[in-house]
């Protein structure tokens, strides 16, 4: 009868698709108490305090209106994160594959990094009302706009979807103009794509800024997202300079996903207010279980406790 490897014995790639597989496991977990916070705020967060901002923004209707928009702009954060499932899922695969594959392993970790940003933009507790609400539309639009313009470039007869497309980005567009939203539509005010969304005195673009969003929610991981981008992009001053055993490649392309999963679940926990220390601790027991596999690494980083590890790992919101 063949003995179950410990985690010591396992080989580092099996050990890292393994990490990743617990820490999907947790995110769930993690996951599930943001939306029970998301549905019934807690007082004091920042989302009971959109709430009451909405509420009291006017008549009941209007404010039935604002609150859709913020539950469009939560779907959507949704999808993000099934998004950065499916990717993490893949990267398990690659990971234990025959052949480690670097140049896909880092692109679909570069996916999972963009995903969690947009999570983190969107959902950015240190923003006002105003702003969470400019966004929810502005993502939501934008989605829209771009589901008209890729069935415009897609080949066959897309004649009955591209109108339908067109009547749902339109009606998106008139939903927030009625509601007190301002669409800017390129320099003469015709166009037929709104490229910005302002509500208040707030604005937002329709196609977030990901290397902005990388610097800004992420800065102890924003180098990753410059490395990656040599990978997805094909770029010979990465593809050329790739070499290394097969264990530290492991470790580059999956440890970087514990820090994005750290960053998206702080400020999703900030925002409606949920406890999310376990979350921490248990994917540093992870992390550190990776890459104490590293060698000839600088370990000071990585065998500290998760209260040193959390206040080096990205400066405040």
């Amino acid at each position: 009868m063949r003995q179950t490897a410990t985690m010591s014995e396992r080989s580092t790639w099996d050990l890292a698709a393994l990490l990743l597989k617990q820490q999907r496991a947790s995110m769930s977990e993690c996951l599930a108490s943001v939306g029970a916070g998301f549905a019934d705020p807690r007082p004091g967060t920042p989302r009971a305090a959109d709430r009451k901002w909405i509420k009291a923004s006017g008549r009941a209707a209007r404010a039935k209106a604002l609150e859709g928009v913020l539950a469009a702009g939560a779907q959507f954060v949704v999808q993000l994160l099934g998004v950065a499932e499916e990717h993490a899922r893949a990267l398990e695969v690659l990971l234990v594959g025959q052949d480690i594959l670097p140049v896909p392993s880092l692109t679909v970790g570069r996916s999972i990094h963009e995903a969690l940003l947009v999570v983190c933009w969107c959902a950015d507790p240190a923003i006002s009302t105003e702003a969470r609400l400019a966004r929810a539309g502005a993502v939501t639009l934008g989605s829209a706009q771009e589901n008209v313009r890729t069935l415009r470039l897609t080949p066959g007869n897309r004649s009955a979807e591209l109108q339908a497309a067109i009547a749902g980005m339109a009606d998106m567009q008139r939903y927030l103009e009625r509601h007190g939203f301002l669409l800017r539509r390129g320099k003469d005010g015709k166009a037929e794509f709104a490229d910005r969304v302002d509500f208040g005195g707030a604005r937002s673009t329709t196609s977030p800024n990901i290397t902005e969003a990388s610097a800004r929610y992420m800065p102890g991981t924003h180098h990753m997202w410059v490395i990656a981008s040599g990978a997805t992009h094909s770029r010979d001053w990465f593809t050329a300079a790739l070499a290394g055993p097969r264990g530290q490649l492991a470790i580059m392309a999956a440890s970087p996903v514990f820090d994005y999963c750290d960053r998206a679940i702080d400020v999703l926990g900030s925002y409606v207010g949920v406890d999310t220390g376990e979350f921490h601790r248990r994917a540093h027991v992870r992390r550190h279980a990776l890459l104490k596999r590293a060698e000839s690494h600088d370990v000071r980083s990585f065998v500290a406790g998760y209260d040193d590890y959390a206040a080096v790992r990205d400066r405040p919101l």
